[in-house]
């Protein structure tokens, strides 16, 4: 959801509570018994694994902890007790098990509504919740409830939509277990409906560092960038920018906001599944996340938490409504219903449903490990990049591209060539934030670089990053065109310059990205034997 990169122009503080958005339908009967349904109604026809902080697409990794997969691959569900449900056949919304959240604050993620308590926007009717979203302006609250300066009655925001949040926060918390949900979505560009859960508690701290747990979400449904895929997505790591998110698409048969669909989570102790219709299409462990503030084995999905059930409009994952988008557009839910594994409920282990013995799971980010990059030498890239890291780019514009080229006498360097002003690339680690403090002491960065081309006047700043503005730079000394040169710079001196365009200086306790290269006009240059060194 937000960039990880060094950039002047990047003034976000996007610090706590980011609101996602997902909604989800079905065709298969709902269960009234007291276990899950076990009958698979319909197949996914698609699953595409998403990794964090980047947008590339990252195959599941098949190098994981051995789970509780094999164990508890039953095909049919085993040991659930329902212990919490709503189906929603009252008159309203019944108060003892749902909360709603009124403000216009956006989400964290530059959502357009105003999330009411109003009957305009989420009501009960013939059997069903449904939530919402209206095109109306509309004034409310700046802030969140959970603000301690929240004030119901400011009406300080105004917005061009309305919608509703709800949640089960100190009515409905749970450890562990099967969270099962039967809805049906809106459609339309600009639409983010979302079921999804955060922590009650919030032990290790704020957002992303106790955890999240997206249920189900879908932005853009019935739309060419949109389609009929849903989301299941945890969300943890470290502060932004540095915050980790691991996720799947897959795309059912048939369409989600035609169709009553039924998603849900299994959550054990260390592990994580997602379904649709009782179909396990991904899976999450303990192997893949991580939180900065614990080293607590299964940490931070080992806390409570509790369900929100809303549909934004706009945001920065689906962007703005569009002039074919209608409303009001409505989520529509039929139960909600949660269950504890009565045959272990302390870790929710030995219940599992419809385990898929192919689906492998997410690779995730695990938290980089103490002995990462430590002295006397980190090869960073020479023929190619080091193990633990990866090539990013910050690339708004278009003005910066990078790729690794054959030089006689060398093998593989890499070519950084920038058209512009605005854009960098750099070598991003993305397990998370590396402690380099070894290298304070004594250490050099040291590289081999040669200017093809550039701009008159052109500079080529090099970086290292713990988050913007927590960035030290220095303008490197450059070689005569066309030829090779060596330059270095102790790792200290580095750090003790600060980041040039706003107050900041980069935490060598905490580096996302080890190596950033910026020139700041057209330049096309080369790069080879980029390392950090303790000299002899």
């Amino acid at each position: 959801m937000s960039q990880p990169l060094v950039q002047a122009s990047l003034t976000l503080a996007l610090l706590s509570l980011i609101g996602c958005g997902g909604s989800g339908g079905g065709s298969s009967p709902a269960s009234s018994s007291s276990a899950p349904s076990s009958v698979v109604a319909e197949a996914s026809s698609s699953a595409v694994s998403v990794e964090a902080s980047s947008s590339s697409l990252e195959a599941s990794s098949s190098s994981v902890e051995a789970s509780s997969l094999a164990a508890s691959s039953s095909s049919a569900a085993v040991g659930w007790e329902l212990v919490w449900s709503d189906e929603f056949d009252g008159e309203t919304i019944d108060s003892t098990k749902w909360s709603f959240e009124k403000n216009c604050m956006g989400g964290g993620n530059n959502e357009l509504q105003c999330y009411t308590d109003r009957a305009d926007n989420a009501f009960v009717a013939e059997g069903k919740l449904h939530i919402v979203a209206k095109k109306e302006t509309f004034a409310g609250q700046a802030k969140g409830d959970d603000d301690p300066t929240y004030n119901v009655d400011d009406k300080s925001v105004t917005r061009d939509y309305t919608s509703a949040r709800l949640r089960s926060k100190n009515k409905g918390d749970w450890k562990y277990g099967r969270m099962e949900i039967r809805a049906k979505l809106p459609q339309g560009q600009g639409v983010w409906p979302a079921i999804w859960m955060l922590p009650t508690e919030w032990k290790y701290g704020g957002w992303p560092l106790s955890g999240e747990i997206d249920i189900v979400e879908a932005v853009n449904l019935n739309t060419t960038n949109g389609g009929n895929a849903i989301h299941g997505t945890l969300h943890y790591g470290d502060v932004w920018p540095n915050n980790k998110y691991t996720g799947t698409s897959t795309t059912p048969t048939a369409n989600t906001w035609e169709e009553f669909h039924t998603y849900a989570v299994e959550w054990e102790e260390g592990e994580i599944r997602w379904y649709i219709n009782d179909k396990h299409y991904a899976t999450q462990t303990k192997a893949g996340w991580y939180t900065s503030a614990s080293t607590a084995e299964n940490a931070p999905f080992d806390e409570s938490f509790h369900m929100i059930m809303n549909v934004a409009v706009g945001g920065n994952w689906p962007g703005v409504p569009n002039n074919a988008t209608s409303f009001p557009q409505e989520m529509q839910v039929e139960s909600v219903k949660v269950y504890r594994c009565a045959t272990n409920p302390e870790t929710g282990k030995g219940c599992a449903t419809n385990v898929d013995p192919a689906i492998v799971p997410l690779t995730g980010h695990p938290q980089v490990s103490g002995d990462f990059a430590e002295p006397p030498l980190f090869t960073m890239y020479s023929d190619a990049l080091a193990t633990g890291l990866k090539f990013e780019s910050y690339n708004p514009q278009g003005q910066i591209s990078y790729s690794q080229l054959d030089e006689e006498g060398r093998g593989k360097v890499l070519n950084v060539i920038k058209t512009g002003a605005t854009g960098n690339v750099y070598f991003n680690i993305p397990a998370g934030t590396a402690d380099l403090t070894g290298w304070a002491t004594a250490g050099e960065l040291v590289f081999d670089l040669k200017v093809n081309s550039m701009a008159a006047g052109a500079k080529l700043l090099i970086k290292m990053d713990s988050g913007w503005p927590s960035v030290s730079d220095v303008e490197a000394t450059l070689p005569a065109t066309g030829t090779w040169g060596e330059y270095r710079i102790s790792v200290a001196n580095l750090i003790a310059r600060g980041n040039s365009i706003e107050p900041g200086s980069a935490n060598l306790a905490k580096i996302s990205n080890v190596f950033v290269v910026e020139p700041n006009a057209a330049m096309n240059v080369s790069f080879d034997n980029v390392r950090l060194v303790v000299p002899d």
